[in-house]
C-alpha cells in the first residue's frame, strides 16, 4: 500500500482519482492547490503524487520544480486538460521538462490512470 498525495482543483476529480487509489489498495491524502499539496509534502512521507497542471496559485508545473528540488526521486503523475490560452499540450511539455513520471490527458479512463501509477511506483517486495 502507498500513500499518494492527489492534488487538483476540481472536485470531481479529486474524488475520481481517490477512488481508484483507494480500489487498488492504496491511502490517499487531498488538497486543492500547490500551498497545501507542498505544506502536505513537508508533514507527510507519500510515495506518489499525482497532480493537475492547471490550478490557480501555485500551479501543477511550480509544483513539480519544487519537488524536483526538495524530494527529487519522488515520482509524479501529472493530470492535464489544457488551459484557457494554453494548448494542451504545453502543459505536457512543461511536466516532462520538469521531470514528471507520467503525464495523462483529462478525461482519461481508470486503466490508465491504474497503469501509470503501477509504472511510477516501486514493486512490492514481501518481507
Amino acid at each position: 500500500m502507498a500513500l499518494i498525495l492527489v492534488v487538483d482543483d476540481d472536485p470531481g476529480v479529486v474524488v475520481s482519482v481517490c477512488a481508484i487509489l483507494h480500489s487498488r489498495g492504496h491511502e490517499t491524502v487531498a488538497v486543492s492547490d500547490g500551498e497545501q499539496a507542498l505544506a502536505a509534502l513537508g508533514a507527510g512521507n507519500f510515495d506518489l503524487v499525482v497532480t493537475d497542471v492547471w490550478m490557480p496559485g501555485l500551479d501543477g508545473v511550480e509544483i513539480l520544480k519544487k519537488l524536483r528540488r526538495s524530494h527529487p526521486g519522488l515520482p509524479v503523475i501529472v493530470l492535464t486538460g489544457g488551459s484557457t490560452g494554453a494548448p494542451l499540450a504545453y502543459g505536457a511539455s512543461l511536466a516532462a521538462a520538469f521531470g514528471a513520471t507520467a503525464i495523462l490527458y483529462k478525461p482519461f479512463e481508470k486503466e490508465d490512470l491504474i497503469a501509470a501509477m503501477e509504472r511510477s511506483l516501486p514493486p512490492v517486495t514481501d518481507q
